[in-house]
């Protein structure tokens, strides 16, 4: 691991985004960033805004803007919560709905390409290994995000 992998790691997730960068404009996105959070307003049903930060890992600041912008562009509809109306939860406007299933349906060639020329053996494989680092790192980020990384590492790694 080491050095090798941050790089190939960082790399290959500028050119992800490269490719998905003309599907994200013709359907009125700005990033990647924002299709997920379509994505996961969907999965959550209606959450409140600090459940889609979370959820999609991004800074409040961050997350902030993009949400106003998206609600701004009619993608999302914001709502104050029954029980609490200082909580604001969001829902996918007919709109959003429309944007994100488009988005896919046109990403499925661009989906093929990242996975090269790998073989089914090989593209299982790669998601496995990457399902693993994903749990393992979102254990760490949602527990453990108050230790230091010396104490992250001694906790975690064998």
């Amino acid at each position: 691991m080491g050095k090798p992998t941050v790089w190939l790691t960082h790399r290959l997730s500028k050119i992800f985004r490269w490719y998905a960068k003309d599907i994200l404009q013709a359907n009125g996105l700005s990033s990647m960033d924002e299709y997920f959070f379509l994505v996961s307003i969907t999965k959550l049903g209606s959450p409140s805004k600090t459940e889609v930060y979370a959820d999609t890992i991004t800074e409040m600041n961050t997350g902030t803007q993009m949400m106003k912008r998206m609600i701004e562009a009619g993608l999302i509809e914001e709502f104050a919560d029954n029980q609490d109306k200082r909580v604001h939860r969001v829902k996918l406007t007919t709109k959003g709905k429309r944007i994100k299933e488009s988005f896919f349906q046109q990403s499925v060639p661009d989906l093929k390409l990242k996975s090269g020329n790998l073989s089914q053996i090989e593209k299982k494989e790669l998601i496995r290994l990457l399902a693993y680092l994903e749990k393992f790192h979102t254990n760490i980020y949602f527990n453990d995000s108050e230790l230091s990384f010396e104490e992250m590492i001694e906790k975690h790694l064998l």
